[in-house]
């Protein structure tokens, strides 16, 4: 259900920049939930796999070469790239919802 709604906030940020308006808001909703969701699924895809999961590619044990382990600390690194978690919700409130600073 959360990867539908993921599609539908890029999609309503592709029609936006297709009328030639900035979609600063779109945009920073569709960061933040596609950037928390990504991390979300990539945790979820660690418990499932167990203590294997967390191992490096350089180990005899690890499951898939480690692409559990390093698709976890990249889901971690894009809440922080390209502006912050926080500094997006920052930007929905004022932007958005109109709070005040």
């Amino acid at each position: 259900m959360e990867l539908e709604i993921l599609k539908l906030f890029k999609y309503r940020v592709i029609d936006i920049a297709m009328k030639e308006l900035i979609a600063t808001r779109g945009a920073a909703m569709n960061k933040l939930f596609g950037s928390e969701l990504d991390q979300r699924i990539n945790l979820y895809a660690l418990e499932i796999m167990g203590l294997y999961g967390q191992l490096q590619e350089d180990s005899k044990y690890a499951v898939e070469d480690g692409k559990f382990e390093q698709d976890y600390r990249a889901s971690v690194v894009s809440t922080i790239g390209a502006g912050s978690s926080e500094i997006q919700r920052n930007l929905i409130a004022l932007r958005l919802l109109n709070l005040p600073k």
